[in-house]
C-alpha cells in the first residue's frame, strides 16, 4: 500500500514584515447569460460576501473585470453573480472549487486571470444548443408548469419554462457552451418545493445532500433523451436486479472489534448498517442486489463510524465533494464478484511493509558549509530543517539514515544550514511538486536497506557534470485549423512565454516545425500558438498537460539527453489529427477505466465495447513517442478488458489511447497513466 507524503509548509516561512503582493484583475466571460440592469457583481471572503456591493466593470465583448490589490499569499475565496443577490451567483463546478467557491492564493506579481465563462472552469466555447426532456406521465403537473433549473441559467427554477410536446414529454432547448459539462435539474413546478430527486446513479453530488443531472456537451450541440421524471430511466422501463459482492483484504489493518462495513449510495451511507463478512486470508465479502445500469459510489470501512473510513486513491475514485474520493460502481447486467482489493488503495494487497534502512548522502563540493552544518528535512522526519544534522563523511560528502517502512513514498530535500531559508533548490527534473512553488526530491521505499545515489546539492547530478545541450524538434499538425495570417509560434519555459517571438516553419502539409537548443535534464512547459497573442493560443487537454495556474494546462516535458523530434499532434489535442475519422467520445460511450494508475508492471484498461471491430491500445510519452501498441479484435457488446505490461517503461507520465473501429464509425478515449 502506497502513502504519498506532500510538503505542506504551513507558515514554515516566519515573515517579519507584511508581505506585499499586486494587483489582481478578476474576469469572467457573460457570453452564455442575460444580464440583468443590475449588472455583474462578485462576492467573496475580501469584502464580506456581499453580492451586491461590487459591481464589476463591462470591458467589451461580454467580459466583466474587477480589479484590487492583495498581500502575496492571501487565501481568497469568491464568486460572480449575475444581479446582485444571493439565488443569482453562479454554481462553481468542484474542478475549480474550494467550498464550493473559485479560489486564488495570491501571488508575488500583479495577475490577469483568465477570463472564465460563467458557472464553468474553462473559458466560454463556441455557442451551441441543448434540449432537454423529460417524461411527466408518472406525475401530476402542476398548474404553474414543469421548468428545469440549472447551471446554463443561474439555477432559476422559474425562469425556463419547458414546452408540452404532448404524451407527457415535456422539452427546452437551451443555449451553452461546447465542451461544457452542464448541471440540472426538472421542477414540476416553478419553485424548489417541485424539484425532482435525481437518483445518484444517474446524478453528480449537488453539494448539499442531494444530486444534480449533468451532460457533457458535445461539439454541435445535442439532444439528451427523454427520462421519466425523478429517475434514470424511460418511464415504463424495468432494470433488471443482479446481485454484487464487494471485497476488500485487510491484510495490512488492524481490524477493528466492531467489524468491517460498507457504506454507500445504495444503503443509505450508513457506515455501521451491513457488516462484512470474513471469508479467510483476511478478506472480507459482502452481496448487495442492485439495479443493472445504476452508477453507485461506496467505500470500506474499518469499524462502524465515519473516523473509520478508508482513505480511497484518486486513481480509483470519484469526488466526493468533500475532498476526498469513494470508489464506484457501474452496475452489470449479470451478478458480479469485484475484485479484492486492499483497504484504502486501488490495488491488491502486497507484502507487508517491512523496516529497512535508507541512507541519504550529499556532495557540498561546490558549496560552502554553514557553520551550523548540513541537515535533511523530509516527510519521514515532521520537515523539520534543523532536527536531522547530516554526518561529515570527509571530501565533502555528508550522510544520514533513517529507519523507514518499505512501499512508502516519502519527500526531502538538503539544508546548508539549520533553516528553508538554507534549503537546496530541487530542479524538476529530478523533483517532485513542493505545493510552494518549487520541488522536492523523492524516494520510493524499496523492501531492503539501501542508500540514495550521490548528487550535488540543489542539482541532480553528480558534482562537476557538465549538462549536454541537444536540439529539440517541436511539431503541431494545423490540419483542422483555419491558419492566422500572423503564421503558427511556440511559446514556453524556455523562451520567456513570449506568444509571437518563436515562429515555426511548415515542413509538410499543414506541418508546422521549429528547432531549439535545450539543456538536458531541464523541465519545461510550452504551448502552440494560432498567431501571436494569447487570444490566439491552444486549448491544451488534461490528459497531456499539466496546471498552468490559470485555469487551464500547459504541454510539458523533460529535456532528454539525445537530440528529439516531438511526434507532430493535432493542436489543442493529444494524439495526431484524424482528419475526421473519429469521435473523441465525448459522451464517454467507451467508458474507459484504467487500473491501477499508478501503475509498476501491468496495467488493466477496461471498457464498453459498442459492437464488433477493432480496438487499438496504445500508449504515447510525454514526446509523443508511441511506446506500446497492440490490436484486439471486439466481439461481443459490453463490458471488456484488455491488458498492458508496462515493465520495459521509464517512470514518468504517459497517455493510454483506446480507439475502436467499426464498419461505419469510430471512437477514441484518452487517460493519463503514472507510471512509478
Amino acid at each position: 500500500m502506497k502513502t504519498f507524503t506532500k510538503l505542506f509548509l504551513l507558515l514554515g516561512f516566519f515573515i517579519s514584515s507584511i508581505a506585499f503582493g499586486g494587483e489582481v484583475v478578476f474576469r469572467v466571460d457573460m457570453s452564455l447569460q442575460t444580464v440583468p440592469p443590475e449588472g455583474v457583481h462578485i462576492a467573496g471572503n475580501f469584502q464580506g460576501w456581499n453580492p451586491s456591493n461590487t459591481i464589476m466593470t463591462d470591458a467589451g465583448n461580454n467580459i466583466y473585470t474587477y480589479t484590487s490589490t492583495f498581500p502575496e499569499g492571501s487565501e481568497l475565496e469568491y464568486k460572480f453573480i449575475n444581479g446582485d443577490e444571493w439565488g443569482e451567483d453562479e454554481s462553481v463546478p468542484s474542478g475549480c472549487a474550494q467550498n464550493n467557491n473559485r479560489y486564488l492564493n495570491v501571488p508575488l506579481n500583479d495577475t490577469i486571470l483568465v477570463a472564465v465563462c460563467f458557472g464553468s472552469c474553462e473559458p466560454c466555447g463556441n455557442p451551441t444548443t441543448v434540449t432537454l426532456q423529460v417524461d411527466m406521465s408518472e406525475q401530476t403537473v402542476s398548474s404553474n408548469g414543469v421548468h428545469v433549473a440549472g447551471s446554463f441559467q443561474g439555477w432559476n427554477p422559474a425562469s425556463t419554462e419547458m414546452t408540452n410536446q404532448g404524451n407527457g414529454i415535456y422539452s427546452a432547448t437551451v443555449s451553452v457552451s461546447e465542451n461544457e459539462t452542464i448541471q440540472y435539474k426538472f421542477i414540476n413546478g416553478n419553485d424548489w418545493s417541485g424539484e425532482e430527486s435525481v437518483p445518484a446513479s444517474c446524478g453528480v453530488s449537488n453539494g448539499v445532500g442531494g444530486y444534480n443531472r449533468f451532460y457533457e456537451v458535445p461539439a454541435g450541440g445535442g439532444t439528451v433523451g427523454v427520462v421519466c421524471f425523478g429517475t434514470c430511466y424511460p418511464c415504463g422501463f424495468v432494470p433488471t436486479e443482479v446481485d454484487v459482492t464487494f471485497r476488500v483484504d485487510m491484510s495490512l489493518e488492524d481490524v477493528s472489534a466492531d467489524g468491517v462495513h460498507l457504506a454507500g449510495a445504495f444503503q443509505g451511507w450508513d457506515p455501521g448498517a451491513d457488516q462484512m463478512t470474513l471469508i479467510g486470508d483476511d478478506v472480507y465479502e459482502i452481496t448487495f442486489t442492485l439495479w443493472y445500469g445504476d452508477h453507485h459510489q461506496y467505500k470500506f470501512i474499518n469499524g462502524t463510524t465515519w473516523d473509520d473510513e478508508e482513505t480511497v486513491p484518486e486513481a480509483c475514485g470519484e469526488d466526493n465533494g468533500q475532498g476526498g474520493y469513494n470508489r464506484f460502481i457501474d452496475v452489470p447486467s449479470v451478478d458480479t464478484v469485484l475484485d479484492v482489493v486492499c483497504f484504502s488503495s486501488c490495488e491488491p494487497c502486497g507484502e507487508p511493509p517491512v523496516e529497512v534502512e535508507v541512507t541519504f548522502s550529499v556532495d557540498m563540493s561546490e558549496q560552502t558549509v554553514s557553520p551550523d552544518g548540513i541537515h535533511i528535512a523530509g516527510s519521514f522526519q515532521g520537515w523539520d530543517p534543523a532536527a536531522s544534522p547530516m554526518a561529515d563523511m570527509g571530501e565533502n560528502i555528508y550522510e544520514a539514515s533513517f529507519m523507514l517502512w518499505s512501499d512508502e513514498v516519502h519527500q526531502y530535500k538538503f539544508i546548508n544550514g539549520i533553516t528553508f531559508d538554507d534549503a537546496e533548490t530541487v530542479p524538476a527534473a529530478c523533483g517532485v511538486d513542493d505545493g510552494q512553488g518549487g520541488f522536492n526530491r523523492y524516494i520510493d521505499v524499496p523492501v531492503v536497506d539501501t542508500a540514495t545515489q550521490l548528487v550535488c546539492f540543489s542539482s541532480c547530478d553528480s558534482c562537476g557534470y557538465i549538462p549536454v545541450e541537444v536540439e529539440v524538434t517541436f511539431a503541431i499538425d494545423m490540419s483542422e485549423e483555419i491558419l492566422s495570417a500572423e503564421g503558427v509560434h511556440l511559446a514556453g519555459s524556455f523562451q520567456g512565454w513570449d506568444p509571437g517571438a518563436t515562429e515555426m516553419t511548415e515542413t509538410g502539409i499543414n506541418l508546422y516545425e521549429v528547432t531549439l537548443t535545450l539543456t538536458e535534464g531541464d523541465f519545461h512547459e510550452f504551448k502552440y500558438i494560432n498567431g501571436i497573442t494569447w487570444d490566439d493560443s491552444e486549448s491544451v487537454p488534461q490528459e497531456c498537460g499539466t496546471d498552468d495556474g490559470q485555469g487551464g494546462y500547459n504541454r510539458f516535458f523533460i529535456v532528454p539527453d539525445v537530440d528529439t523530434t516531438f511526434v507532430g499532434v493535432c493542436f489543442g489535442e493529444c494524439q495526431p489529427c484524424d482528419y475526421g475519422i473519429f469521435d473523441h467520445d465525448s459522451e464517454n460511450l467507451l467508458a474507459m477505466q484504467i487500473s491501477p494508475n499508478p501503475a509498476d508492471q501491468w496495467i488493466q484498461v477496461e471498457y464498453t465495447n459498442p459492437g464488433n471491430g477493432t480496438v487499438e491500445l496504445s500508449i504515447i510519452n510525454m514526446m509523443g513517442v508511441q511506446v506500446f501498441k497492440q490490436d484486439y479484435t471486439a466481439k461481443s457488446i459490453g463490458k471488456s478488458t484488455l491488458g498492458a505490461n508496462l515493465s520495459q517503461l521509464s517512470k514518468g507520465l504517459y497517455l493510454c489511447n483506446l480507439i475502436w473501429r467499426g464498419n461505419s464509425e469510430a471512437y477514441t478515449q484518452s487517460a493519463r497513466i503514472m507510471v512509478k
